[in-house]
This record gives C-alpha cells, sequence and structure tokens, in this order.
C-alpha cells in the first residue's frame, strides 16, 4: 500500500518560523535573502513566498504614533488684506 509523503520543505517551513520569530519585522523577501545568502540554501523566492502565506507569517506591523488632537500651533487671524495679493502681481 503505498503512503503519503511526507512533507518536502519541512525542514524549509522550520527555518522560516525561526526566522520570523527572531525579526518580526522582515518580510518573506529578507528572509529569502538571509535563506539564500547567508545559509547558502539555493531556494526559489515564489517559493519562500507560498510557504511564508502557508504557515501564516505576516509582518507587525509599528504601533502607530499617538498625535496630539490639536495643533500646538497657535491660529493666527488675519487683520486684513496682503500687500502681495493687492499689488496686482496674480
Amino acid at each position: 500500500m503505498a503512503q503519503t509523503p511526507g512533507d518536502p520543505d519541512a525542514d524549509l517551513r522550520a527555518e522560516l518560523r525561526r526566522y520570523s520569530r527572531k525579526h518580526p519585522r522582515h518580510g518573506f523577501r529578507r528572509a529569502w535573502a538571509w535563506l539564500r545568502y547567508d545559509q547558502g540554501i539555493e531556494v526559489n523566492k515564489k517559493k519562500v513566498h507560498r510557504l511564508w502565506k502557508e504557515e501564516g507569517l505576516q509582518v507587525r506591523r509599528a504601533p502607530r504614533r499617538k498625535r496630539a488632537g490639536l495643533s500646538s500651533v497657535p491660529v493666527v487671524d488675519a487683520d486684513g488684506v496682503s500687500p502681495v495679493s493687492r499689488s496686482g502681481l496674480f
């Protein structure tokens, strides 16, 4: 009786999960570059992207910066017509 072969990409998936935990803000492109150039593993970028999506790995976004509700610069009211617009340059 034939058996279903195991996942041929299991080792690569484990490497991607390990890389993702170590570098949570890096995406699949940097993971691919790390595999290819630092680890010396010849792997296709499309394959890394497919495995990255299948594993549910996503880049964690940086928290948004909170901004003050109002501007800290006071509003200046105009006290008349501008001399530039009065001179007829426009």
